[in-house]
């Protein structure tokens, strides 16, 4: 009987549920093929109804995924609390369950696991959306938007609770970070200190070793030279007192000087009115000239000192291939003509060689014209010198030694190989060449480094002494023995005014040259050559030796460099020909001027002891201690300031400077 009544119910339900799933089809039929209110059928309204409902629930599906939180957080650790995407999902079934509403009765069949879940879905809410009244729906439609607005609620308070936990983490974060930067700024500062502390301590250690090194030298110092300080004060003030001493000379020397100028000057007027006044047979206000000796043919071939053999050096056998693989082609020309302010011969001398040595470095031909004074007169040029015409030179050097400061940068790109210069110049730069890339050319020409060994070796190839040269100087040494010893001393006291030399200074010298050479200087010949007359008179007076040779006329040759006054034949000669036998002397004692300087270059006098340094120089020396041997076994004295210096006792190592007794010991 129970299982009668339980297959009749089973019956009895599939009827009903066939005969009402007709009906309902029929009326849906019916429905749909009605219009609705707005147009447009149930069908289509149905449809898209279904459609907006999936989009809702991915909408909700998609926003409780990333709203609510999955149940992993970014940095992959889980969050306090967070639900499962399984959690999310039953629980979105579940309101969704809850909206549709149903379940099943006790018994009934689950014939809806029988087909696909999105089937079933799709066939419930089709069956119940199309079983529902106008009413219903818009009951279901206002639920629905609740329960979004309910949720979008949710969503924004679970936002606003993860931005406000954000916050409270990212405030904690950087107030992490400000501690961890104070504690590193802390240890960094400790660590400076210390580092500091370390520095200073190590910095006083050192100055006390430096200072106590110090103290040790000292000590040494004072036990090996005997000085104390007390010793050292007391010839401070003996060199201050000495200062005193010598700001007051000078002072004096001053006075002197200008009383002197006018008894000069008085002096002068008086011999312009006497040559005012006296009888000439070639008219009035003609001025006395100075004899020339060109005219003179004195026999010069007996004489040693004229026939001395000249040194060049090998230089007669320079070619461009020593440095270079072709010939030069272009030209440095040197020249001082008429009209061109050039310097006295000293000066022109420097500038030829340094223009000659300056050719041969940059592979140019050499050309020399002088007329200031006019050397070709008196000297030769090798066949080295061309006279070729210098056409259009690309550059026009012109330089004072008085304004013009050379560099070793400048200096070498002073010349360009492929142009052709027009050289104008009174500079020596040998010693800037020896701090070019020049340096180890010269050195290889020439084979030192001395710049007045070179200037003498190139002097010597330049300058080939003429016949009447060589007559002219026979003429004024014409009362030297062959086998003579000649000493040579040049007095430049500076265009009247004592510039250089002051009367005191040649009074001292030629005393202290009497006294050293005692008995010789009557056997020995020197040779005075001078600037002013008045330098004889004061000769005479101080050196008593009857071996003195002058120019002919013992008055004042004047300065090339300051013009000749109409004469200048005879001051040209002059001064070539004084030249020419102040370098063939056996010892020249020259002054600080070009002229005597340029002298003791040619005749390969290296260092020569000037004017004003021979007094210190000779003091307390024999004339023994400066005797050499010469070519022909003569001995000769040759006065050069490696001979003055001394062993350390004496006051003299630098004939210009006296140094104190501490810097002679630390040299």
């Amino acid at each position: 009987v129970w299982l009668w009544s339980m297959v009749r119910r089973w019956l009895l339900s599939v009827v009903v549920v066939m005969v009402g799933g007709l009906l309902v089809e029929g009326d849906f039929e019916k429905q749909s093929e009605q219009p609705l209110e707005g147009g447009g059928h149930w069908e289509s309204f149905l449809e898209r109804e279904r459609t907006e409902k999936r989009e809702r629930e991915e909408r909700e599906r998609e926003r409780g995924k990333r709203d609510f939180g999955g149940p992993v957080q970014e940095g992959g650790e889980k969050e306090k609390g967070a639900r499962s995407w399984e959690d999310i999902d039953k629980e979105m079934m579940e309101r969704k369950e809850k909206r549709e509403g149903g379940g099943r009765e006790f018994g009934e069949r689950d014939i809806e696991k029988e087909i696909p879940r999105g089937a079933r879905n799709e066939e419930r809410e089709k069956n119940q959306w199309d079983h529902m009244t106008e009413e219903m729906k818009e009951r279901e439609k206002k639920r629905w938007l609740e329960e979004e607005k309910r949720l979008d609620v949710e969503i924004y308070q679970r936002r606003e609770r993860e931005k406000k936990d954000w916050q409270k983490k990212e405030s904690q974060v950087d107030d992490e970070m400000r501690r961890e930067r104070a504690i590193i700024d802390k240890k960094l500062e400790i660590r400076r200190e210390r580092e500091k502390r370390d520095w200073e301590r190590k910095e006083d250690e050192l100055d006390k070793q430096l200072a106590e090194r110090r103290e040790r030298e000292r000590r040494e110092w004072k036990e090996q030279r005997g000085i104390d300080l007390d010793e050292s004060i007391q010839h401070l003030q003996k060199s201050q007192q000495q200062m005193k001493d010598y700001w007051n000379r000078m002072a004096l020397r001053k006075r002197k000087t200008q009383a002197r100028l006018l008894e000069i000057e008085e002096r002068k007027q008086a011999f312009k009115d006497r040559a005012r006044h006296a009888p000439s047979h070639e008219g009035p206000n003609v001025r006395t000239k100075l004899p020339t000796l060109l005219l003179n043919s004195s026999d010069h071939s007996n004489s040693y000192h004229l026939n001395k053999p000249r040194h060049t050096c090998g230089l007669e056998y320079l070619n461009y291939s020593t440095f270079f693989e072709s010939p030069p082609s272009q030209i440095i020309k040197f020249e001082c003509v008429k009209g061109m302010i050039c310097g006295g011969i000293g000066d022109i001398l420097r500038a030829v060689v340094t223009t000659f040595v300056m050719s041969v470095l940059t592979n140019h031909k050499y050309e020399l014209e002088l007329n200031k004074p006019p050397m070709h007169k008196y000297y030769s040029y090798p066949d080295y010198v061309v006279t070729e015409r210098l056409r259009a030179p690309k550059s026009v050097i012109i330089f004072d030694r008085n304004t013009v400061r050379m560099t070793p940068e400048s200096l070498n790109t002073l010349y360009d190989t492929d142009k052709s210069y027009s050289v104008r110049s009174n500079v020596n730069f040998l010693p800037w060449l020896m701090q070019t890339p020049f340096k180890p050319n010269l050195v290889k020409l020439f084979n030192s480094e001395n710049e007045e060994y070179i200037s003498g070796c190139v002097l010597n190839f330049l300058l080939q002494p003429s016949q009447n040269l060589l007559s002219s100087a026979a003429t004024v040494l014409k009362g030297v023995k062959n086998n003579g010893v000649l000493i040579g001393v040049q007095i430049r006291t500076g265009d009247f005014k004592f510039r250089r030399l002051t009367e005191e200074e040649i009074i001292n010298f030629f005393k202290c040259f009497s006294d050293h050479l005692g008995d010789k200087k009557d056997e020995y010949y020197t040779y005075l050559s001078v600037d002013w007359h008045e330098v004889y008179e004061i000769a005479k007076s101080n050196y008593t030796s009857k071996r003195i040779i002058t120019y002919p006329e013992e008055s004042s040759p004047g300065h090339t460099d300051q013009g000749c006054g109409g004469n200048c034949d005879a001051v040209n000669e002059r001064t070539v020909v004084e030249h020419f036998i102040l370098s063939r002397t056996d010892s020249l004692i020259p002054t600080r001027s070009g002229y005597s300087l340029s002298a003791a270059q040619i005749g390969f006098q290296i260092g020569p002891v000037l004017i004003n340094e021979f007094c210190q120089c000779v003091k307390g020396r024999k004339l023994e201690d400066f005797l050499e041997e010469r070519e022909d076994g003569v001995m000769v004295p040759k006065w050069t300031k490696n001979k003055c210096i001394r062993d350390p006792d004496s006051q003299t190592t630098h004939p210009d400077y006296i140094p104190t007794k501490e810097e002679r010991e630390i040299k």
